[in-house]
């Protein structure tokens, strides 16, 4: 979606929510918990003097699907699947899958 969306987007989250994202460490090796809480107070503090901070790598996203599938997962393979499809008319039906 456009840039002045993903602003919106961001602008509207908790400003712990910010504050991680402004981080920019996700899914990489943190060696001790101790830098999460480090970055953390450097990054709130950012967001204090300036709150209209954004992410350079905040982006929004829209997706259009016409079919959708919830897979909840079970210990003995009993697997919960639901299936949404969109019909012509725009609605949506569902229906339970086999595992």
């Amino acid at each position: 979606m456009s840039a002045v969306a993903s602003a919106k987007d961001f602008l509207q989250r908790s400003s712990e929510a910010r504050a991680l994202a402004l981080i920019g460490h996700q899914s990489k090796e943190m060696k001790q918990s101790q830098m999460l809480d480090d970055a953390l107070l450097k990054t709130k503090e950012l967001i204090r003097e300036a709150p209209d901070t954004l992410s350079a790598y905040w982006k929004l996203y829209e997706v259009t699907a016409d079919e959708v599938e919830f897979w909840q997962g079970n210990p003995e393979r009993k697997h919960t699947r639901v299936q949404y499809q969109r019909n012509d008319d725009g609605h949506w039906r569902h229906r339970f899958l086999w595992p």
